[in-house]
């Protein structure tokens, strides 16, 4: 049976008559704030790393279907609805997902062939 070194043993002290091991812990923390920055970095940015517009309003509030009204027009706007569902803004998209329920209550025959 082999030896384990003493340099490697968990250090032991001593609190009231209770051995506690201490853990061996090292945290590099350089490593650790560039990976939050890159992970930051990865959100602000799109796939080819250009900076992402910032959003002009910050609290998206949930419209209950209730308050959702008819689109006036919903033949043209039934053509832009995949671009808005396609944007890297937040605000563009939670309005599109709006107008998805939207075409779904009021004007679902328009919605089931783009489906």
């Amino acid at each position: 049976m082999a030896l384990k070194p003493i340099d490697d043993a968990i250090p032991v002290t001593v609190d009231n008559d209770r051995l506690i091991k201490q853990a061996k812990v090292a945290v590099p923390l350089d490593n650790t704030i560039n990976q939050i920055k890159q992970s930051i970095d990865s959100v602000l940015t799109d796939e080819n790393g250009n900076r992402l517009p910032p959003s002009t309003d910050a609290s998206i509030d949930y419209v209950s279907s209730g308050d959702l009204k008819p689109i006036p027009d919903p033949d043209a706007k039934i053509q832009s609805l995949l671009d808005g569902l396609e944007s890297k803004n937040w605000t563009e998209l939670c309005d599109s997902l709006n107008d998805v329920r939207r075409f779904a209550l009021y004007h679902s025959a328009l919605l089931l062939p783009n489906v």
